[in-house]
C-alpha cells in the first residue's frame, strides 16, 4: 500500500520493489529496529544515499524514543549521539545529487529536527522554511513517511517560532504552522487529498502508523493557541476533528486528553446561547476556516453513519458525553499495582482521574444530578482508595445528594487519612450540626479542629462549630447542671471565635442566640445589633431581633422587624410563624389567619410540584381556591370529601423535628426556606411543614372559639402526619376546649407515648388532672415538665396553681415568682426554634 521510491532510472527487480515497500511500511509504523535489520540485508540495486539516510534516521528516532524529544541534556552520551546523527545527515544532505529529490528533502527535515534538539534554532529555521515544506507536498511520488515528516516540519517550525519570540504574543504564522501540520494528519487519517496519494488508493485502516512526540504535541498545542488568540470556537472545532475519526487507531493515545480538554473548554468558555452543536454545519465551517495553502488539503471527516451517530444538542450533553467516555477510559487504564517500577505511571493515572472526576462533579452539580455522581465516585474507589481528594469529593457529593449518614462515614475515612486537614474536620462538624442533629459528634470533630491551633484559616470556624454544637447539647441536656456546663462551653467557644474573626456576622448571631438562651436579653440585643451592622439582611439576626423585642414586650416594634424580614425573605416559613404570633397579639387572630393563608399558598407553590405522593383530604386546594379568606370561610362547611389515609412513614420524625425548631433548609445564613432542592432531599419535612401550618391555624381558631374549624384543621394535619406528638397535643387542646377532658387526657398521653419529653403535653396533662381534682397526679406531671424545661414560665405558673390548691402557699408563691421572672424575658416563640446552623 505504499508508493515505491523511484531511485534509479533502470527498471527495478520484483524483489527490490517488495523490499522497498516493506522498508517504507516499517518506517511509517516506526519500527526502527526492523528498519535497521533490513538495511543490513540490502538487495542489489538499492540506492546507497537512501540507505545512509535511513541509517541516520533510525539512530535519531531510536535516540528520541529512548531519551524523549524534549529532554536532551547538554554533554554526555546523548549529546554525542546527536552530533553523530548531525554529521551523517549533513553528509547525505550535501552529497545528494538531486537537489529536489526525496532523499535530500527528508535529510533536510531530519537535520532540522537535530538542530532543534541541539537548541540551534537559527539553522533549524533555515532548513524548515514554509517554502520548502509546501514544496515537499507537491512531490509526485509522495509517501506516508514523507507526509509525516512534513507535518513534523510544520510543527517544529511552530515550536521554533515560539522559542525565538518567547515573550511575544502568538503570531499568525505559528498558528498557521500548527494548522497545516494537523490538517496533513487528518488527511492521512481520512485517506483523501494528500493522504490518498500517500496510500496509493488503499484505505489508511490497513496501516498501523503511529504519531511521534512532535505531532502529538502539535495536535494538542493548536487548540491552546486558538484560546490564547481568543478564538474559542476554532479550538472546539479542532478538538472535535481530533475526536471524530473513531476508527483511527493513530489518535487513540490522544483521545483521553483531547476529550478532557474539550470538556474543560465547553464548561468554562461556552454558554448555552453561544453553543454550536457538531454536525454538517460544523464540518463545513472547519473546512472553510482551515485557511490552508496546501494543494488538495480539504478535509472531510468520517463520522460514521448518521443513524449510528449521536449528536449533542446542548453544552451539558456534549460535556457529559465526553467526560463519561473519558471516565470509562480512566477506569480501564487505572494502575492499581504498587510496584516501584509503576509508581510514576500510577501517579500520572491518579492525576488524570482526579481531573476527570472534578470535571464530572462540576458538570453534574450544575444540573443537580447528584445520584449518578455518587455512583461514579463509588466505582472510582476501587483504584482511588488511597486518594484523599477523591474521598473528599465523594463526601461532598453524598451531602449534596442527601445521603448524610454515608457522607459522615466517608468523612471519617478522610479524617483517618488526613488527621490534620482542617477542611475535613469542619465539613464533618457542619454535616453533624446541619443535617444529622448529632451535636455530640459535631463537638468531637470541632475539638479536633480547635486542637490544630489558632494559626490556620479555619481556626475561628472551629470555635464557631464547637460553640454551636455545645449550645445544642445545652438544649438537649436533661439535667440542669449539664445544661449549664454546655452553655458555658458554648459561650466561651463563641467568644473565642469572635476574637479570631470579629467581622463574622454568623458568629455574632450565634453569640447573641447563646445570650438569649441564658436570658441575657440586653447582651443579646447588643450582639445581634453588631451582627446586623455587618449583614443587615441576615434572616436569623432579624428573626432573633424580633423575638428579643417581643421578650421585652415591645410587640409593635417586633412586628415592624418581622414585616421587614418577611419582605426580604418571603419564603422563610419560620419567620412567617413568628409573624403570625406577633399579629395575634398586635392585630388579633383574624389578621394572623390571613398570613396563614399566605403560608398555605406559598407551600403549594414551592412544594407540591415535587410531591409524588398525595396526602390530606384536598382541603388545601379548596382553601386556596376559595374566593373568601380564612376569616370568612368555614372550613367545616367545605367538608372533607374523599379523605385519604396517609402512611405514617417519616411523619413522626419529620414533624417532631420541625416542632423542635430544627432546620428546613441548610443555607449558610441560617434561613429556613423551602426550595425545590430541599424538597427533593427531604420530602418528609415538607409534608411536616404543611401539617404544622394546619396546627397553627387550628390554634388560632381555638383562640377565636371556632371549634369546628379548628377540628377540620386538626383532621387535615392527622391525614398528613397521623402519628406525631404535636398533632395529638393539638387534638387534646381542641377536646379540652370542647369540654371533653377524657378525650383530651387520651390525646396528651398519646403524645407522650410518642415523645416522652413533650413539655406542652406534660403541662396540659397536669392541668387536666388539676381540673379533675387529681392534684397529686397534676403535681407529678408538672414537676416532670419542670425538670425537662425549667425555663418555661407556663410550667411554673401551672405548678404554682396546683400547689396553691394543695394548700402549699409558700411553695406556690415561689413558683409564681419564678413564672413572673421567666415571663418577663419570654418571647412570643421560644428561642429554641431559631436556626442553629453553620
Amino acid at each position: 500500500p505504499y508508493i515505491v521510491l523511484d531511485m534509479s532510472s533502470t527498471k527495478k527487480s520484483k524483489g527490490l520493489v517488495s523490499y522497498e515497500i516493506e522498508l517504507e511500511r516499517a518506517r511509517t509504523e516506526r519500527r526502527w529496529s526492523s528498519v535497521t535489520g533490513m538495511l543490513k540485508k540490502r538487495p542489489k540495486g538499492f540506492n546507497q544515499g537512501f540507505g545512509e539516510l535511513l541509517t541516520s534516521e533510525c539512530e535519531l528516532e531510536q535516540h528520541i524514543e529512548k531519551c524523549g524529544f524534549l529532554h536532551v541534556q547538554s554533554g554526555g552520551h546523548e549529546a554525542d549521539s546527536l552530533i553523530e546523527s548531525e554529521k551523517q545527515l549533513k553528509d547525505v544532505f550535501s552529497n545528494e545529487k538531486d537537489k529536489q529529490g526525496i532523499v535530500r528533502t527528508e535529510a533536510g527535515f531530519l537535520l532540522g529536527k537535530v538542530y532543534y534538539m541541539r537548541r540551534d534554532y537559527t539553522k533549524s529555521l533555515e532548513l524548515l522554511t514554509l517554502k520548502q515544506l509546501d514544496a515537499a507536498i507537491t512531490v509526485e511520488d509522495t509517501t506516508v513517511r514523507l507526509v509525516l515528516l512534513v507535518a513534523e516540519g510544520y510543527a517544529l517550525r511552530g515550536l521554533l517560532l515560539e522559542e525565538v519570540a518567547v515573550q511575544s504574543p502568538v503570531t499568525s504564522e505559528v498558528v498557521e504552522c500548527y494548522t497545516k501540520s494537523s490538517s496533513l494528519l487528518f488527511s492521512l487519517v481520512n485517506g483523501d487529498g494528500i493522504g490518498a496519494k500517500a496510500f496509493a488508493g488503499t484505505t489508511p485502516d490497513n496501516c498501523n502508523w503511529r504519531l511521534g512526540d512532535i505531532l502529538e504535541l502539535a495536535l494538542l498545542k493548536l487548540p491552546v493557541l486558538y484560546l490564547q488568540t481568543g478564538n474559542i470556537q476554532r479550538s472546539i472545532d479542532h478538538l472535535r476533528r481530533l475526536l471524530s475519526p473513531i476508527e483511527a487507531a493513530v489518535f487513540r493515545p490522544l483521545r483521553m486528553t483531547a476529550a478532557r480538554r474539550l470538556a474543560q473548554i465547553l464548561l468554562r468558555g461556552v454558554s448555552e446561547n453561544s453553543y454550536i452543536q457538531p454536525g454538517d454545519e460544523f464540518l463545513k465551517s472547519t473546512e472553510a476556516s482551515g485557511r490552508l495553502s496546501i494543494p488538495s488539503s480539504s478535509v472531510k471527516l468520517r463520522v460514521g453513519q448518521k443513524e449510528q451517530t449521536f449528536t449533542p444538542h446542548s453544552v451539558i450533553e456534549e460535556v457529559l458525553l465526553l467526560l463519561l467516555v473519558v471516565e470509562v477510559l480512566v477506569q480501564k487504564q487505572a494502575i492499581v499495582a504498587l510496584f516501584p517500577e509503576v509508581l510514576v505511571a500510577r501517579e500520572e493515572s491518579r492525576l488524570q482521574a482526579m481531573t476527570v472526576y472534578d470535571l464530572l462533579t462540576i458538570a453534574l452539580s450544575r444540573q443537580e444530578h447528584y445520584g449518578p455522581l455518587t455512583e461514579i465516585f463509588d466505582k472510582a474507589m476501587k483504584f482511588s482508595y488511597d486518594n484523599v481528594h477523591i474521598w473528599r469529593q465523594f463526601s461532598l457529593v453524598l451531602i449534596s445528594a442527601g445521603k448524610y449518614d454515608h457522607a459522615l462515614s466517608v468523612l471519617r475515612q478522610c479524617n483517618a487519612m488526613e488527621p490534620t486537614d482542617a477542611n475535613i474536620l469542619f465539613n464533618a462538624a457542619k454535616l453533624c450540626i446541619n443535617h444529622l442533629n448529632m451535636a455530640g459528634e459535631a463537638a468531637e470533630f470541632s475539638k479536633k479542629l480547635v486542637a490544630l491551633g489558632d494559626d490556620h484559616l479555619l481556626a475561628s470556624r472551629g470555635y464557631l462549630a464547637l460553640g454551636v454544637a455545645s449550645g445544642r447539647q445545652s438544649l438537649e441536656a436533661t439535667l440542669p447542671e449539664k445544661a449549664d456546663s454546655f452553655s458555658d462551653q458554648a459561650l466561651e467557644a463563641l467568644q473565642k471565635a469572635h476574637e479570631l474573626d470579629p467581622l463574622c456576622s454568623l458568629t455574632l448571631y450565634h453569640l447573641a442566640l447563646q445570650h438569649a438562651d441564658r436570658s441575657e436579653i440586653k447582651l443579646s440585643l447588643q450582639r445581634v445589633g453588631e451582627a446586623l451592622s455587618l449583614d443587615p439582611s441576615h434572616p436569623g439576626c432579624l428573626h432573633l431581633m424580633a423575638l428579643l423585642l417581643s421578650a421585652k414586650k415591645q410587640y409593635h416594634e417586633a412586628m415592624v422587624i418581622a414585616k421587614m424580614a418577611t419582605e426580604e425573605w418571603p419564603d422563610n416559613f419560620r419567620l412567617l410563624f413568628t409573624k403570625v404570633r406577633l399579629e395575634e397579639i398586635t392585630a388579633g387572630g383574624n389578621t394572623a389567619l390571613l398570613t396563614c393563608q399566605t403560608m398555605l399558598k406559598l407551600w403549594k407553590q414551592t412544594c407540591q410540584e415535587e410531591m409524588e405522593e398525595v396526602k390530606g383530604s384536598g382541603l388545601l386546594e379548596r382553601v386556596i381556591g376559595e374566593k373568601k379568606d380564612l376569616t370568612q370561610v368555614e372550613l367545616a362547611s367545605l367538608g372533607a370529601k374523599d379523605r385519604r389515609s396517609s402512611s405514617p412513614t417519616q411523619s413522626l420524625m419529620a414533624l417532631s423535628t420541625v416542632s423542635r425548631g430544627d432546620a428546613i433548609s441548610d443555607t449558610p445564613s441560617g434561613q429556613l426556606s423551602v426550595t425545590q432542592s430541599t424538597i427533593r432531599s427531604n420530602i418528609g419535612q415538607a409534608w411536616a411543614l404543611q401539617a404544622e401550618i394546619w396546627l397553627l391555624i387550628a390554634d388560632l381558631y381555638l383562640q377565636l372559639e371556632r371549634h369546628d374549624d379548628a377540628t377540620a384543621c386538626l383532621e387535615e394535619a392527622k391525614l398528613i402526619a397521623p402519628i406525631s406528638a404535636p398533632v395529638f397535643y393539638q387534638g387534646g387542646l381542641v377536646a379540652e376546649a370542647q369540654g371533653n377532658l377524657i378525650s383530651a387526657r387520651n390525646c396528651y398521653e398519646s403524645a407522650l407515648s410518642i415523645m416522652p419529653d413533650h413539655v406542652d403535653s406534660l403541662v396540659q396533662l397536669g392541668v387536666v388532672n388539676h381540673r379533675e381534682g387529681k392534684l397529686t397526679m397534676a403535681e407529678k406531671y408538672l414537676r416532670e415538665a419542670v425538670q425537662i424545661n425549667p425555663n418555661c414560665h407556663n410550667v411554673w405558673s401551672s405548678l404554682g396553681l396546683t400547689l396553691q390548691a394543695e394548700g402549699q402557699a409558700d411553695r406556690a408563691s415561689e413558683c409564681f415568682f419564678t413564672a413572673i421572672t421567666l415571663e418577663s424575658n419570654s418571647p412570643v416563640v421560644p428561642f429554641a426554634t431559631l436556626p442553629r446552623l453553620l
